[in-house]
């Protein structure tokens, strides 16, 4: 059963015709909800580093595209009141109070302007300073001009004789400082003024052209006069005056208008809550609107646009949104959404909302508007939701067909392109069952074929043989189709949810694509290569060999959906849940070459982000969104958009701010907080920063916070480094600044060589302290040793006297048995001297030789007493200094002399000779001792046999003596024994005893 629909394309009584307008844009508005101290504005500037200065009737307030600083009388300012607010030509800025005082800021500090003119304090006054950084003050309320330069001052109050009429100073950008009057136009030249022009019209007076406000030097030979009822240009050349704004027709008595200047080809115009911005030739180019009334308008580096009011705050236009169009008025269905665009081959664009709403865009730039009746389809298949259309295709020279999500309609050209308004328009749809259909996605039509994405599948449709049945209607593909587009003139591309389909002209499927990934939209560009969108996986390219390149990752898209792709003239336009993209791109070759990729979105003017569908004609974009149409002039809008301005504001150690350098040097353990900040005025805060610590890591590290601490950092040097992103992606340079982090005092070098010094100071202490124990402990064992060799040597004395002793009381002895009284006593008499020396020598370690010879002599002669006289003794010396100051150990000698006389005259009965003499040798004292007998021995057998017989415990006592007294202080000591030898036989022995 034929099912025949008919829809009429109705209008609300009549078709509605439109002019396009010219700016609907609203812009933001920063008030006191968004931290401003008041909402009544008075004057707007830029400083040299980005920032917007704003004066209020409660102080003044910076702006750095995140929040506003304050600033008021506990800051410095003379008044709360700014009224002004200027910028002079070494980036000071400038504020004058409305009770006239002057404020200036710079290095971070606000400081009141005394005046060396007392009147002036409380005068309204309008200020600039020169290239030299002298002042030049014009008075409001007394007709004269001052200049103040190191702290002297002159006044003008004419010239050449003229006096000035309400004079006003103010700077021109790039043409330095100007002052005009109502009558001429002055231009400073060092301390003086010289007249520049002298206008041919008396402004002071009433007249066609009003009060003269500002002259304003042109760049091109002549000046814009500004008054209170218009701007006018004055030809420097005719000398003609010429009206520029408002128009003439538009100008009454009561009309009036505060104009000023933004650039040399833009101008503005205050009325009321009207702000108008027109060129030179007084053509209009944009038009605001306020909530209260305008009193300024500023115009910043980004060419964005600030509007100041007394009442609703300040009012922000960026430039793209001052470039980007609203089609048509937001209370004609410019809230609905739009989800497609399509050309018709007359220049007409056709245009379908969500309400149903076709909008035509005629070529002469007109709109019409109507409504389509979809109700007969819901009939057979009930819909209780928005009826979206989704494709538009223009089939033959008579018909056009519309795809939307209950099925296709058809309309006649012929009755769509009738002269407006028409009777009615008939829409019908084709007979087929729509539920084969379902919801459609896309149409393409080659020759009389319609090929049919849907959510059912892929369907052919022949237009020219539409026949009573299904017949016409022909099912090629049973999944969900998303988009379609001709491939290489005789086949076609779709894109499912599941990869894109190549087909040829035999609808035999040749390349499955990208599978695994939904395809929303498809497009060929003039090299017959194929761009693919995806639902979460970006922007693919394809060339004809199925060669895939990934051109935009997800991330570069901000993860979002691609809704349309349009390829024109080298560049991919791309719309997507987030705005547009744009992208450059060229062959080299077959090879692509991706090039820069911009964006746009409602930061930049948009209605909304969601972009559902672009067309674009010569050099106008329209743009299909949620809430309506925008267009754009391509060549217009800011695609390349500035970079952040990107400072390093604040750097503090330890929690304490420090002065702003390129290089820190920090003790090691100290905590670093840098504070930065990009201004991008037009990204409204959105700036996204990316920042790494080269030396530390290489990663960087991405933040929307304006600060990064870094708690104490190892030793080393580093550089950090950051970088802003406006909301557009665009990435300014690095900014950097070097860290060296010092090493720890027990890491510098001192501190190691103060260590090593330390270590060997303690180990040589130590081992100093070890050895000094031990030479102690040798001392003290040395001492002992000493002492009980000491006492041995003492001991020693003690069995060498009474040895001597008894041999002499042995001696007396016999003298009393012999009854030889008088011979005793003498021998008695010698023994008590000798025993009166021994006794002496015995307390000393060492005697002279003189003492030693003395004691030897007394001893020789007890004992040649003792042996009847047997005993001959010689006592001699071969040394050449004094007696007394030569010194030999106590008791050495008298043993050696005991034992030569033991071996002499008591072995044999006849006389014996002893001699003892003394030499000096090198520093060695050298005793020899001789003992002669008058018989030879003749064997050694009967020397061992007298020796065995006649003892010495003395030299064994000598022996131990040498031994103990080496031991005792390292004494130079030895003997040697020697025979003493005739032809008979042995006669005798020599001693030889070495003394050190």
């Amino acid at each position: 059963m034929h099912l025949h629909l008919h829809a009429l394309l109705l209008l609300l009584n009549c078709f509605m015709v439109f002019s396009v307008a010219a700016q609907v844009s609203k812009g933001r508005t920063y008030t006191i909800n968004d931290g401003l101290p008041s909402n009544k504005i008075y004057s707007i500037v830029q400083d040299d580093f980005g920032y917007i200065w704003l004066g209020t009737e409660e102080g003044v307030s910076r702006f750095d595209g995140y929040d506003f600083q304050n600033y008021s009388i506990g800051d410095g300012l003379p008044g709360n009141d700014i009224l002004a607010v200027r910028k002079d030509q070494m980036g000071n800025i400038w504020l004058t109070t409305y009770n006239g005082q002057l404020a200036l800021y710079r290095s971070g500090k606000i400081e009141a302007i005394r005046l060396p003119v007392p009147h002036l304090q409380e005068d309204r006054l309008l200020a600039a300073m020169d290239v030299d950084s002298s002042l030049w003050i014009s008075s409001r309320t007394q007709s004269c001009i001052f200049h103040i330069k190191n702290g002297k001052t002159k006044r003008f109050d004419s010239l050449d004789g003229e006096p000035f009429v309400a004079p006003k100073v103010y700077f021109k950008r790039g043409l330095g400082i100007w002052i005009s009057d109502k009558q001429q136009l002055l231009k400073p030249f060092g301390d003086s003024l010289k007249r520049v022009i002298r206008f041919p019209i008396d402004f002071t007076k009433p007249s066609e052209y009003g009060v003269l406000t500002k002259a304003i030097p042109s760049r091109q030979n002549g000046f814009y006069l500004i008054t209170r009822k218009g701007l006018f240009f004055y030809n420097d050349e005719d000398r003609q005056v010429e009206r520029i704004w408002p128009p003439d027709n538009t100008f009454s008595e009561d009309t009036r208008w505060f104009i000023g200047q933004l650039s040399d080809e833009l101008f503005f115009g205050l009325q009321h809550h009207k702000v108008y911005l027109f060129n030179a030739k007084g053509e209009i180019q944009e038009q605001y609107s306020t909530e209260s009334l305008a009193v300024n308008v500023y115009l910043d580096t980004e060419h964005n646009i600030w509007i100041s009011t007394l009442a609703s705050g300040v009012k922000f236009i960026s430039y793209n949104e001052r470039q980007v169009r609203r089609l048509i008025p937001e209370e004609v269905a410019g809230s609905s959404e739009v989800m497609v665009l399509e050309c018709l081959e007359d220049g007409t664009v056709l245009a379908v909302f969500s309400d149903n709403t076709v909008m035509r865009i005629l070529p002469d730039k007109q709109l019409a508007f109507g409504q389509l009746d979809v109700q007969p389809l819901m009939k057979s298949r009930p819909y209780n939701r928005t009826i979206y259309t989704r494709d538009i295709q223009q089939c033959n020279q008579e018909s056009l067909y519309f795809a939307n999500d209950m099925g296709l309609l058809k309309i006649d050209l012929d009755q769509l392109n009738t002269k407006l308004p028409p009777a009615s328009v008939k829409v019908e749809a084709p007979p087929c069952p729509t539920y084969l259909w379902g919801a459609l996605k896309g149409i393409l039509s080659v020759k009389d074929t319609l090929y049919i994405a849907s959510s059912c599948g892929l369907f052919e449709y022949n237009v020219a043989t539409p026949g009573p049945d299904s017949s016409s209607i022909i099912k090629r593909y049973e999944q969900r189709v998303t988009a379609i587009a001709s491939w290489q003139g005789n086949g076609f591309i779709t894109g499912t949810i599941s990869g894109a389909l190549f087909f040829n002209s035999r609808w035999s499927v040749d390349t499955l694509l990208l599978s695994g990934k939904s395809i929303t939209a498809i497009a060929i560009d003039e090299e017959g290569n194929t761009w693919l969108g995806t639902a979460s996986h970006g922007l693919f390219a394809i060339n004809q060999k199925f060669d895939i390149r990934h051109v935009l990752p997800a991330g570069a898209l901000n993860k979002r959906r691609i809704n349309k792709i349009l390829v024109t003239d080298s560049i991919a336009w791309i719309s997507t849940s987030k705005g547009i993209f744009r992208l450059n791109f060229s062959y080299n070759g077959t090879k692509l070459k991706i090039g820069q990729v911009a964006t746009l979105n409602s930061l930049d003017g948009l209605a909304t982000d969601n972009v559902n569908g672009l067309l674009k004609l010569k050099n106008t974009l329209y743009i299909a969104t949620d809430k309506g149409i925008n267009f754009i002039d391509v060549n217009k809008i800011e695609w390349n958009h500035p970079t952040p301005r990107l400072t390093i504001e604040q750097v503090q150690i330890n929690g304490r701010d420090t002065t702003l350098q390129r290089n820190y040097s920090l003790n090691f353990g100290n905590t670093i907080l840098i504070r930065f900040n990009a201004i991008s005025l037009f990204s409204q805060g959105d700036i996204t920063y990316k920042y790494r610590l080269h030396g530390h890591t290489d990663t960087w590290t991405t933040t929307r916070q304006r600060y990064v601490e870094f708690p104490i950092l190892p030793v080393g040097r580093y550089s950090f480094e950051v970088k802003a992103s406006n909301s557009h992606g665009i990435w300014s340079d690095p900014v950097d600044l070097r860290i060296e982090v010092q090493p720890p005092f027990w890491q510098q070098p001192y501190f190691f060589f103060l260590c090593t010094i330390a270590a060997i100071v303690v180990i040589g202490g130590i081992f100093y302290w070890r050895i000094w124990h031990i030479k102690k402990r040798q001392i003290a064992l040395s001492n002992t040793k000493k002492k009980i060799a000491e006492y041995k040597l003492k001991a020693l004395h003690a069995q060498m006297n009474p040895h001597f002793v008894f041999n002499a009381l042995h001696s007396i002895q016999s003298y009393m048995m012999k009854n030889d009284p008088k011979q005793a006593g003498f021998y008695l008499m010698k023994f008590a001297q000798l025993m009166r020396l021994v006794l002496e020598a015995s307390i000393k370690k060492e005697v002279t030789i003189q003492e030693e010879m003395d004691t030897l002599h007394l001893y020789l002669e007890l004992e040649t007493l003792r042996f009847d006289g047997r005993v001959e003794y010689h006592l001699s010396h071969n040394i050449d200094k004094p007696l007394d100051e030569v010194t030999i150990p106590t008791m050495l000698i008298q043993p050696f002399v005991e034992n030569a006389i033991i071996h002499g005259a008591a072995v044999y009965r006849g006389k014996s000779k002893v001699s003892v003499k003394f030499e000096l040798e090198n520093d060695y004292i050298i005793c020899y001792v001789e003992n002669i007998h008058n018989k030879s021995i003749k064997n050694k057998g009967d020397l061992e046999t007298r020796r065995t017989e006649y003892p010495s415990r003395s030299m064994q006592i000598v022996r131990e003596r040498i031994d103990t007294m080496k031991g005792l202080n390292g004494a130079e000591l030895s003997f040697k024994t020697e025979e003493l030898k005739s032809q008979e036989g042995i006669i005798g022995f020599r001693v030889t005893i070495r003394m050190k």
